[in-house]
């Protein structure tokens, strides 16, 4: 159950981090 909890923590952490960070729209928008 560890290894589950911890995959969900990083999918939820990592689609966060794109939605509050919308890093990866700066090159599109440059172009």
């Amino acid at each position: 159950m560890a290894v589950a909890l911890v995959l969900v923590l990083i999918v939820v952490g990592s689609v966060l981090f794109h939605l509050l960070s919308p890093w990866w729209w700066t090159p599109i928008a440059s172009n």
